[in-house]
């Protein structure tokens, strides 16, 4: 799902929102987008563009199957995945980092198959210049 913090300002297009967060999973092993998050997505992009201003991150995980350097590496595909996605989609590379995490931060220490489904995953978060946000406000007297 798509999570939005909302600022508004109707004076100000620049300033919509001051956090998009997106979480999609991944099939085991694998680092290919799911049609089913294909429109979170996209919307995410779409706000991207609109607040001229915004960054994103993409961090990746794995879950515990496999060893340690293979998860890492496959964790980098998944937010390289999502990355070459959101370009695709018309988002400029320079505002995208991507970050990876390998298997080192579990959502759940079990290792059920729902606890791995959750652990297989990207975290993409859009946010807006701190400045952009700090002068909005300071505008507002808040």
């Amino acid at each position: 799902d798509v999570q939005q913090l909302s600022i508004s300002n109707d004076s100000d297009p620049d300033v919509g929102c001051c956090e998009s967060k997106v979480s999609i999973h991944f099939k085991t092993g694998k680092s290919e987008i799911e049609k089913h998050y294909e429109e979170q997505l996209k919307m995410l992009a779409k706000q991207a563009i609109n607040l001229k201003k915004s960054k994103i991150e993409i961090i990746g995980y794995a879950d515990r199957n496999g060893n340690t350097a293979d998860n890492l590496e496959l964790s980098k595909q998944r937010s390289h995945s999502v990355q070459k996605f959101l370009k695709r989609n018309g988002v400029n590379d320079t505002s995208i980092t991507t970050i990876a995490y390998g298997d080192t931060m579990p959502l759940q220490l079990d290792s059920s198959y729902e606890s791995n489904f959750f652990d297989r995953r990207a975290t993409i978060y859009l946010r807006i210049d701190d400045n952009l946000v700090t002068n909005h406000l300071a505008k507002d007297g808040n």
